[in-house]
């Protein structure tokens, strides 16, 4: 009996703890500074690829263990690219043209981040760290082949087929960052935050250049958020 009085009473602490706690949800997005790593047995690639500039975009919601710790959650939308460039010029009519040719991956991921948050109050602003895993998975992309000269134009693109069995759709991430919260209400505040991600595997194959791809990179977040 007194065993099943301890049980209750434990049940109803968790669940008026549950009821209590704050939970917070938002929209965010951000501009991806990325990096690429292109992992190939054949060519060393690394130093011809350069980054495109990417974006994210989703939602968060962040449950309060705590006055200090939080347990956040994110869906992101990701575009990230990168491309490789060859190119030349010649002289025609004592002018030097340029002439080349890129080569623009671009893949869109979902992105699902898990977080453990840190938060401490700096006056009436609120700041914190974070860091967490993440899992990825490559919806779609494009490989798009660009002549570089006066003028660029496209020459052809040609659609990622990542359901073929060669493609590793799924990956796994580590963040780490940290971010300002400027309140705006008594329940909704807007956010600042600078994060660094890094992929843990190769993810999707490129054929072209028959080489895998590991994102890293830093992004520059801003959000708003309502408090319940």
């Amino acid at each position: 009996m007194k065993k099943a009085h301890l049980l209750t009473a434990v049940i109803i602490l968790i669940c008026s703890q549950t009821i209590n706690a704050q939970f917070s949800a938002g929209l965010k997005t951000a501009v991806i500074i990325n990096d690429v790593e292109v992992n190939s047995g054949a060519l060393d690639l690394n130093k011809l690829v350069k980054p495109i500039t990417g974006f994210a975009i989703g939602g968060s919601l962040s449950h309060d263990i705590n006055s200090n710790l939080a347990l956040q959650s994110e869906l992101l939308y990701k575009h990230t690219g990168f491309k490789i460039s060859e190119g030349t010029s010649i002289n025609i009519a004592g002018f030097e043209v340029p002439v080349g040719a890129t080569i623009k991956t671009s893949i869109n991921y979902l992105e699902l981040p898990i977080l453990l948050k840190y938060k401490m109050n700096i006056g009436s602003i609120g700041g914190y760290i974070q860091a967490g895993p993440s899992l990825n998975y490559a919806m779609n992309g494009k490989i798009r082949t660009v002549a570089n000269s006066i003028i660029d134009f496209n020459i052809n693109t040609i659609d990622l087929n990542l359901a073929g069995d060669a493609y590793n759709r799924f990956g796994i991430g580590a963040n780490i960052g940290a971010g300002l919260e400027f309140p705006t209400s008594a329940n909704s505040f807007i956010s600042t935050e600078v994060r660094y991600s890094r992929d843990m595997n190769s993810q999707v194959e490129v054929p072209v250049i028959k080489a895998g791809v590991r994102n890293s990179g830093f992004s520059i977040a801003i959000g708003v958020h309502q408090r319940f």
